[in-house]
């Protein structure tokens, strides 16, 4: 059964958990997402969790604790636990000022922000109410778009509400491990996986696939596969490739060198084109490619790989003979 766009699939979402392999391009794509959101009359808020600067790189605005914006109908922030820890205090005592002064104890604080699941929580606390954050009776985000850690870490942070349940009791602190379970869980929420075509980069992706809906039992909404290039040859080439050693052309060695330089290209455009097949069949999500683009920080980029996203899920290729 042909699945929708990853697009729509996106936009029917309330939070998007953009994750995949270090360096498969997650923040230009989340980045893209959200553009293509917006140009379509969303209002996405872009969630930075690590360093903001790649986001401000591309949007030329400096992201704080609270959601400013970057053109184009997008909306950024950056989440510290400078920020996010005393809030979650605040909602766990009571009151704001005893979170305050908890969080200006020396010793306090050195313990809050190094306690594993801590920081952690204090960000989902923070993600859930931008999800919920109502601006004239209507939703002032949606969807809101996270920009996860690479695979493992972003595996750790989805468990962290189950590795505080056993701590958590009865009270303020169970309401607020509650209810990101209930985020984590709920139908608006799914992950975008972003791999490469590339057999390794799959393999990972698959992992942390069968992580995240195994193990986590998190919603695999899409994968897109970033940085897939166009065939290196017309479809037809090695039809006249072989023609061409057939006639005798391999016998001059210039002409060689190009045959075998030909062969080699279509051997590894092949090769890339079996990866994206490979990790479309295996997931139960729509999966978009997205071009190799010449700059990634700059707009028109973030526009053309929005623009794949709207396209049918993943139209293979023609089959390639190396």
């Amino acid at each position: 059964m042909p699945f929708a766009p990853v697009l729509d699939v996106l936009l029917d979402l309330d939070l998007v958990l953009v994750t995949g392999k270090g360096g498969v391009g997650k923040t230009f794509l989340a980045a893209a997402f959200a553009h293509e959101a917006a140009r379509v009359g969303a209002r996405p808020l872009l969630v930075s969790l690590g360093p903001s600067a790649p986001f401000e790189l591309l949007f030329g605005v400096r992201l704080g604790p609270e959601p400013v914006g970057l053109g184009d109908g997008i909306e950024g922030v950056a989440l510290d636990p400078e920020h996010t820890v005393p809030r979650a205090l605040a909602t766990i005592l009571g009151s704001e000022r005893m979170a305050r002064a908890a969080h200006r104890n020396r010793a306090l604080r050195s313990f809050l922000d190094a306690a594993p699941g801590v920081p952690e929580l204090a960000a989902w606390a923070a993600i859930e109410g931008f999800v919920t954050q109502r601006e004239f009776g209507l939703r002032r985000f949606h969807p809101v778009v996270v920009d996860m850690d690479a695979s493992g870490h972003a595996a750790m942070m989805l468990d962290v509400p189950a590795v505080l349940r056993p701590f958590a009791g009865r009270g303020p602190l169970d309401a607020l491990v509650g209810a990101v379970e209930r985020r984590l869980a709920a139908a608006s929420t799914g992950a975008l996986l972003v791999s490469l075509p590339a057999p390794l980069v799959v393999e990972e992706t698959l992992s942390l696939y069968d992580a995240l809906v195994g193990r986590l039992g998190i919603l695999v909404a899409a994968t897109v596969i970033n940085r897939m290039p166009d065939p290196p040859l017309p479809a037809v080439a090695p039809a006249r490739l072989d023609a061409l050693a057939e006639h005798g052309a391999a016998r001059d060695r210039a002409i060689a060198a190009d045959l075998w330089y030909a062969h080699r290209e279509l051997r590894r455009f092949a090769s890339q084109v079996e990866a994206a097949r490979s990790l479309a069949a295996a997931v139960d999500a729509p999966t978009a490619t997205v071009p190799e683009v010449a700059d990634p920080q700059a707009r028109t980029s973030l526009a053309r790989a929005g623009r794949a996203l709207a396209e049918t899920s993943v139209t293979f290729f023609e089959e390639v003979e190396p």
